[in-house]
């Protein structure tokens, strides 16, 4: 009987917040910035002491549904930029993307959750103009209905948006916005108030996402006491994203299982290779890596070329006395990566 009463607290709380979600996304629709922002973004709120970032940027769907989408990080925001010239590439980009969304649709496009809620309030928006939450997650191709536990970040996500368009229209700087500028908002502590601007790109931020492993962790004792590879003296490392056959009728929310090769540098030959699911690719790394010294001994280098695998890597590899290059290519991890059918 309590679980049931705790429960329906829970849930009670959840539609609140949704609700109060709502109503902000609703104040940011009759601002109406698809009218009158001289482009769609990028908007950027540096906050906790500029550690941390909003980006967003107006959108429209393809139903003609207006909205506006919200990135975390700098690298999330490039990511949705970039273009590639192959059509592998550019999947394995698409599937690396994050971000959240904010769709004003019509009732029956509103997830099951989102029309309870505000029933349950008896809130009610003109035809068109429910707002309806969605998130997309690395290792997806489609977007998801946003999960509870994230809303608390949306709400202060859009009342720092809807405080920067207010203040852009008041300042006439909204209808000034051009393309290839970046209008920021950010607090200013000897001022103690909130100011505006425009900029020429996003800041680069210092990254949070790096990965700290414990000292005493059986990985580093393994490392500090390895001999070094006299056979494999240089490794390369890549992931990748295994491709099912059935692409063009997979399910919405299909997650897609990363792939992690390990390869030698000088004959291109595959060491390794580990399957894991997104949530679990630093254990991967930090196993392979472990298995490889196993197997053959600490390597001196280690060449890669993505960031997130830098990021689980660096503290590793500072520990082991072990130099990471972050190089153009790795042509052997890269082989693997196709022979198997990755992108």
């Amino acid at each position: 009987m309590k679980d049931n009463q705790n429960k329906n607290n829970k849930n009670s709380m959840k539609d609140k917040q949704l609700c109060k979600m709502a109503a902000l996304a609703a104040e940011i629709y009759e601002k109406q910035p698809w009218e009158h922002a001289g482009c769609p973004g990028p908007f950027v709120c540096y906050y906790d002491n500029g550690m941390q970032m909003y980006i967003y940027s107006l959108v429209t769907d393809d139903a003609g549904n207006r909205g506006f989408r919200i990135y975390y990080t700098r690298r999330d925001y490039l990511r949705s930029r970039a273009t590639f010239d192959t059509q592998a590439e550019n999947l394995r980009n698409d599937i690396e993307m994050v971000y959240d969304e904010v769709f004003f649709v019509e009732w029956e496009n509103l997830s099951e959750e989102e029309q309870k809620a505000y029933e349950r309030f008896s809130l009610r928006f003109s035809d068109g103009c429910w707002p309806h939450f969605v998130s997309k997650h690395c290792g997806y191709l489609t977007a998801v209905p946003l999960e509870s536990d994230e809303y608390e970040t949306m709400e202060d996500c859009m009342q720092h948006f809807s405080s920067q368009l207010d203040a852009m229209r008041k300042s006439g700087e909204l209808a000034k916005f051009e393309q290839g500028k970046v209008a920021q908002r950010y607090y200013d502590k000897e001022a103690k108030e909130w100011k505006h601007s425009f900029a020429q790109t996003v800041k680069m931020l210092v990254r949070r996402e790096l990965m700290v492993i414990d000292p005493n962790a059986p990985v580093v004792q393994l490392l500090k006491k390895a001999p070094y590879s006299e056979d494999v003296p240089e490794m390369e490392m890549d992931f990748g994203w295994l491709i099912p056959e059935n692409l063009e009728s997979l399910p919405d929310g299909y997650e897609f299982e990363m792939l992690v090769v390990l390869a030698d540098r000088e004959t291109k030959e595959v060491l390794l290779d580990y399957g894991c699911e997104r949530e679990a690719f630093d254990i991967c790394v930090i196993e392979i890596i472990k298995d490889a010294i196993f197997k053959y001994g600490k390597p001196r280098t280690i060449y890669l070329t993505r960031n997130d695998s830098a990021d689980v890597l660096r503290d590793i590899a500072r520990r082991g006395n072990i130099q990471l290059v972050q190089t153009d290519s790795v042509p052997g991890a890269e082989s693997g990566l196709r022979r198997e059918g990755a992108v």
